[in-house]
């Protein structure tokens, strides 16, 4: 058996060796003879067919060396279902030239042929029928084993290499990270780091300033055949913001010189169409790199929502609610950054992001005012509309001088008009229940964040880095507001102001130090933060908040290389969440005439303490072991105001949480990957109002599920399950979620044509119950959302230019060194 090979000594260095040079072949080669290394410059090709006992042998790893010390592959390719493979190379400098023709397998002897190219005319060097041993039992068909992942840590991240995995070819981004381990992506979206949110996205280390939506729309339309690896931490060091407590980073490929371009359709139809196009390009040459994405989007989704609640007082009976959202947007979006080398020393950078939005929010429900004799009282019609306007410009520039000094500038603003209008009345009609208010806002967001990070040489095993942070949002709201009935008179009580303004500045200084040796790397820093931050409308009450504070961030980061096989990491580190301007901007916004939501001008920064434990073995099975306390946890909360329901954020005193997150991936058959996750959470939570302690608990937990099946005709089928046990956050309590995804995707001329078809929640049964019963509230809220849909994507992928050989991922020197010891 397998494992029983690996663990014998004799067979355990050679195994390592190999395998090292097997991922290279994963960079070049695939299954199908059609996928391997291609370009219009190759001048010779390198073919033959693998057999035993007269069964042809599919998986095989191949690569062509000019020796077999050192080992540096000129080309590789991965047996097909008929045992064959084609190896493509260029001209050599001198000819005749000496090879040798590696190969692989897991289930038979290693086999090295020498052969010899003479001339460089030849074309074609056929080796003909290539007959293996067996090396060791072979593996029956239902026995599980372990896949190879492209998986590593480096000091506090995890790093997936997303090149050098076939599976991934031709596939969308939102589809590669719900196949990475720690990575979540659930049905309606969201991105989850070991099972949980607030994540900060970045692309080649330059952080974007992404929405949750548009981070959505980019994994949709994202092609992973440009991403050279993406690199995960839930600890983040001193170096980054306090308010970065989970990062993600994209790096994306430079190994191919000229232009190069993926471009992506998808359309998709759920209880209304939906359309993604995108174009990633990307453009190489020795001493400058350029990325250009243009994107446009076009999407109507429709939500249902259910509420049911006890009006406030005792004897006053319940509201039903049904309510139909529909939601219109179309947008145009454009992100892009180039790198110039001016010299050996000095590196300049720019980058851009230009959104364009106009969405539409048509809401119509009806609500039941029962008494408590369950009769209806009141039948009240509901039409709002809400109209959103969104232009945006990032503009960002920097340079880095050496390993020495790098310094970045990013600027962004936004304009944002929008317009409500909301009216009801009973039916039939009654004019002393007529509600009608009407409402225009004009909102301007600035951004600017410059940084200088300075990295001196101090010793070869160890670094040290400082660096200054500046960082200024500035908010500016205009309201205009118009009353349409006298029974929307609480609004404009409620809204006394028609100018909002907010400012927050932030300075942050760190350092960090770090040290590498062959079975150690240690990470530990210190950051201080100062905000200050001033809130105020035009009303009577002047400045609503003016404040002043300074937090200290230490993180502690220590990873040991035990073994080959076994790695174990520990983290602490403290992070913060601060409100932004729309949580404490008290500015209303109505959902009918009995609620509305409201920003919270006393809310205060959110801070943690985390840590983790984190355990690798075999750089395939990922453990994750947490324990995380919040102060001042922030969580939207309902309560009484008058007559009327309030949705506001609020700070409970205390949550405390314990994660344990264990992902596994398997080999059930040569035609069956599965990838399973497991993550259960205990937390606790506590908050005193007025003279009421409430302490909630929760005991939660996910599974995910994904199966890969590698069908015949070069077609991949991806069978995802997502289950979410009930769970309690703050004073909510949410009912189990559950999903069935599945896709199917197949690759056409040699790989720069893919096609995809995919389905979404097949059963339609990711949706939210949400319930409140404390406080005197008596609130549940169902919620149906427009998450079963068909998709179906179609990518083109050419190159115009040659590839950059001289280019080697630190993960391919790291593999190859491995495979020579």
């Amino acid at each position: 058996m397998l494992f029983h090979y690996l663990h014998k000594k004799s067979n355990l260095k050679k195994s390592v060796k190999y395998t090292g040079l097997a991922v290279f072949a994963f960079i070049f080669g695939t299954q199908y003879p059609c996928a391997a290394q291609t370009s219009t410059d190759t001048e010779h090709l390198v073919t033959g067919q693998l057999m035993f006992d007269e069964q042809p042998v599919e998986f095989a790893h191949i690569f062509v060396a000019e020796t077999l010390e050192n080992v540096k592959a000129d080309g590789a390719a991965i047996s097909d279902s008929s045992g064959y493979f084609e190896i493509q190379l260029r001209k050599y400098d001198v000819y005749p030239v000496n090879l040798f023709l590696l190969i692989h397998h897991v289930s038979f002897m290693n086999k090295n042929i020498g052969f010899s190219i003479e001339e460089e005319e030849i074309e074609t060097i056929d080796l003909g029928r290539i007959e293996l041993e067996p090396g060791v039992d072979m593996l029956p068909e239902v026995t599980v084993t372990a896949i190879r992942e492209h998986i590593r840590r480096e000091g506090n991240k995890l790093v997936y290499t997303i090149a050098e995995n076939p599976t991934f070819r031709g596939q969308l981004l939102e589809t590669v990270f719900s196949q990475l381990p720690g990575i979540q992506v659930t049905p309606d979206g969201d991105l989850l780091l070991m099972g949980s949110g607030g994540i900060t996205v970045m692309i080649n280390g330059r952080e974007r300033h992404l929405t949750g939506r548009e981070l959505t729309d980019l994994l949709q339309g994202y092609s992973a055949d440009m991403v050279e690896s993406i690199e995960i931490s839930t600890s983040p060091t001193a170096e980054f913001a306090a308010d970065q407590e989970r990062v993600i980073n994209i790096n994306l490929r430079d190994d191919k010189a000229g232009l190069t371009s993926v471009n992506t359709l998808t359309t998709g139809h759920g209880e209304k169409p939906r359309l993604n196009a995108t174009s990633s390009n990307f453009y190489t040459t020795p001493k400058f790199q350029a990325f250009l994405n243009p994107q446009y989007i076009n999407r109507q989704t429709i939500e249902y929502s259910t509420l049911r609640r006890n009006r406030s007082l005792p004897d006053a009976g319940r509201i039903f609610q049904d309510n139909e959202i529909r939601i219109k947007n179309e947008s145009w979006g454009l992100l892009g950054d180039f790198t110039y080398d001016l010299n050996s020393s000095f590196t300049f950078n720019g980058s851009v992001k230009l959104d364009v939005l106009d969405e539409e929010i048509p809401r119509t429900g009806e609500s039941r005012y029962l008494n408590t004799d369950h009769q209806t009282d009141l039948h009240l019609l509901t039409d709002n509309i809400t109209r959103n306007r969104l232009r945006s410009l990032l503009l960002g520039f920097g340079g880095d001088y050496g390993s020495l000094l790098s310094i970045q500038y990013n600027r962004a603003s936004y304009q944002i008009d929008s317009d409500q209008i909301n009216r009801s009345e009973t039916t039939p009609f009654n004019p002393s229940h007529q509600f009608g208010f009407s409402m225009d806002s004009n909102s301007k967001i600035n951004f600017d964040i410059a940084e200088a990070d300075l990295q001196p040489n101090i010793h070869s095993d160890i670094r040290f880095k400082t660096g200054l942070r500046y960082s200024s949002i500035r908010y500016a709201s205009d309201i205009d507001f118009t009353l349409e009935s006298d029974n929307a008179e609480w609004v404009l009580e409620l809204l006394d102001f028609n100018r909002y303004r907010y400012r927050e500045t932030n300075i942050g200084l760190y350092g960090s130090i770090d040290f590498q040796s062959e079975n150690w790397s240690v990470n530990t820093g210190l950051r201080a933060e100062r905000t200050s931050v001033q809130n105020s409308t035009d009303n009577s009450n002047g400045n609503l908040i003016d404040d002043t504070y300074l937090h200290w961030f230490p993180n502690i980061n220590l990873f040991r290389t035990i073994s080959a096989h076994h790695n174990v990491g520990v983290n602490f580190v403290r992070r913060i969440n601060r409100p932004n301007y729309n949580s404490v901007n008290p500015t209303i916004f109505v959902l009918d005439p009995d609620s509305y939501l409201q920003g919270n001008i006393l809310l205060q920064p959110q801070l943690s303490e985390i840590y983790e434990f984190v355990y690798i073995w075999r750089n395939n099975y990922l453990l994750s072991l947490s324990y995380q306390r919040i102060h001042d946890y922030i969580v939207q909360t309902p309560s009484q105001a008058g007559n009327l329901l309030r949705l506001q954020p609020t700070n409970f005193d205390l949550k405390t949480s314990a994660n344990a997150y264990f992902s596994i991936p398997l080999r059930i058959s040569r035609f069956w990957d599965l990838r399973g996750e497991f993550s259960f959470v205990d937390a606790r939570f506590k908050k005193r109002f007025e003279n009421e302690e409430i302490i909630r608990t929760s005991r939660s937990y996910f599974i995910s599920t994904h199966h890969n099946f590698h069908l015949p005709g070069n077609l991949l089928l991806n069978i995802t399950f997502f289950y979410n046990s009930p769970e309690i956050d703050g004073l909510y309590k949410t009912r189990q979620r559950y999903s069935l995804s599945s896709s199917i995707r197949k690759s056409l001329l040699d790989n720069r044509l893919n096609v995809r078809l995919s389905m979404n929640d097949l059963l339609n049964s990711y949706n939210i119950h949400n319930r409140v019963r404390d406080l005197n509230q008596n609130l549940v809220i169902d919620q149906n959302l427009d998450n079963r849909f068909v998709s179906f994507s179609i990518s083109y992928s050419f190159n115009k230019g040659r590839e950059a050989r001289q280019r080697t991922s630190r993960f391919d020197n790291d593999e190859f060194r491995r495979a020579e010891h």
